[in-house]
C-alpha cells in the first residue's frame, strides 16, 4: 500500500514518533487529506488505512459524500469527522478535484507533547513541533535521511533522498521478509484484517452520507479469531 514517506504504509514517520518519547503521548487531535487526481473511493481507503496505522481503530463516522460530475459511477469529494477508539477525534477527506495538488496525501497529528505533520509531495521530510519552550514556536523540518532512521541503512549518505520508486523497493524488502519468517506483516505492512477494516469505514461513510447522520463502526470477528 502506497501510503508514506518510505512504506509500508508510511513507516518511516511513524516509526519516528514511536521511537521518541518525547512524543509518546495520548494523541488529541487527527488530519489527513488525499487531495490528488485519482479516485476519491481509492484514495479514501489509503487515508483510512493510514489513519487506523497512526492513530488506531476508528470507531464512528460523521461524512459527506458527493459527486459532482455528471454519470460518474464513483465519489469525487469525501469529508468525514472521524472519532478514534481511544478517544481521539479527526477528520479525513479525499477528492479528486483539488487542482494543483498532484499526490498531495498529507496528515497530522496533535498530542499532548508535539505535533507531526506530513506531505507525501516532500516525502522525505517530516515537520515536527514539540512543547519544550523553544521560543520560536513553530513547526521544524526535519530532513529523514540519517542512518538511524529507519530504512534509511540501505540507502545512500544523509541528505541524499529517495524518490517514489525506492518505496517499492522497502515494500518488497517487508515482504520478502515476512515471507522469510524475519517479522510478521503488521504493523508496517497491512493485513487482510486490516483492507477489511478500512472497507467497513469506507461503507459506513458512504451510510453516513446517505442517512445524515453518525454511523458507529462495527467489526464483525473473523472466522480464524472466533474459532
Amino acid at each position: 500500500m502506497a501510503t508514506g514517506a518510505t512504506e509500508p504504509r508510511g513507516a518511516r514517520p511513524a516509526l519516528l514518533l514511536v521511537d521518541d518519547d518525547a512524543l509518546i503521548a495520548e494523541t488529541l487531535g487527527f488530519a489527513l487529506g488525499t487531495d490528488f487526481e485519482v479516485l476519491a473511493c481509492e484514495s479514501r481507503r489509503h487515508a483510512i488505512d493510514l489513519a487506523h496505522f497512526l492513530v488506531g481503530d476508528i470507531a464512528s463516522v460523521s461524512a459527506l459524500v458527493r459527486t459532482f460530475l455528471p454519470d460518474r459511477q464513483v465519489d469525487d469529494a469525501v469529508e468525514a469527522a472521524v472519532e478514534f477508539a481511544a478517544g481521539a477525534v479527526g477528520t479525513i477527506e479525499s477528492t479528486r478535484l483539488a487542482l494543483g495538488r498532484r499526490n498531495a496525501l498529507q496528515w497530522e497529528i496533535n498530542a499532548q507533547k508535539a505535533s507531526l505533520a506530513f506531505d507525501m509531495e516532500r516525502m522525505n521530510e517530516l515537520q515536527v513541533f514539540r512543547a519544550d519552550g523553544d521560543r520560536a514556536r513553530g513547526f521544524k523540518t526535519v530532513l529523514v535521511s540519517e542512518t538511524d532512521h529507519p530504512f534509511w541503512e540501505h540507502w545512500w549518505p544523509p541528505g541524499h533522498i529517495i524518490g517514489w520508486g525506492e518505496t517499492f523497493v522497502h515494500e518488497l524488502h517487508h515482504f520478502l521478509g515476512a515471507v522469510a519468517g524475519e517479522w510478521g506483516v503488521a504493523p508496517y505492512g497491512a493485513t487482510f484484517e486490516d483492507g477489511y477494516r478500512a472497507a467497513e469505514i469506507c461503507d459506513a461513510m458512504v451510510r453516513s452520507s446517505e442517512g445524515g447522520r453518525r454511523e458507529e463502526i462495527a467489526y464483525r470477528q473473523l472466522a480464524s479469531s472466533a474459532a
